[in-house]
């Protein structure tokens, strides 16, 4: 009896083998989970004999993989703005938010935001407040998807000093 041994076909074999295990294993490493989580963001501010709070909630998208390392970070998407005036003014003081990112990082498990919240009251006072938002693959959340799903969760939220003042007649 004669047996040959082709080493080339061996080797490709192997090859194959191996490339199906790499691509079987890769999928999964690089998606393990996308969620949305939400932070409320409250303020406070003081205008002449009247208290004002302010509330807005921020939405990221984080995905990460098995490591719980985040892979990609969505824009943030801004809802619920509202403001409340103590004492209640017979005439009415009226407030305007607007938000916008300023900027986002992220890093591990972790993804930090920069949002700018630009607070007019009554057309006569404008200033602009930096918050950071610190969000965790951790936090709970939502699993991502293209709904409009809205999950509440405590946040870690740095509020800047107010700047860009402006004083209107």
């Amino acid at each position: 009896m004669n047996y040959s041994i082709n080493f080339k076909k061996i080797f490709y074999v192997l090859v194959t083998m191996l490339a199906m295990m790499c691509m079987s294993i890769v999928p999964a490493q690089a998606a393990a989970g996308r969620k949305l989580i939400t932070k409320n963001v409250k303020s406070t501010q003081y205008w002449s004999t009247y208290t004002i709070t302010y509330s807005v909630n921020a939405t990221a998208g984080l995905t990460y993989n098995n490591s719980n390392n985040i892979t990609a970070i969505s824009d943030l998407s801004f809802s619920g703005h509202s403001y409340t005036v103590n004492p209640v003014a017979s005439g009415g003081v009226t407030c305007t938010l607007t938000t916008r990112q300023k900027s986002k990082t992220y890093s591990g498990t972790t993804a930090t935001y920069v949002m700018t919240l630009t607070r007019n009251v009554m057309g006569v006072y404008v200033d602009n407040v930096d918050y950071t938002l610190t969000y965790r693959t951790s936090d709970a959340g939502t699993p991502y998807s293209l709904e409009k799903d809205e999950f509440l969760v405590l946040v870690d939220v740095e509020e800047g000093e107010p700047y860009n003042i402006q004083i209107l007649e």
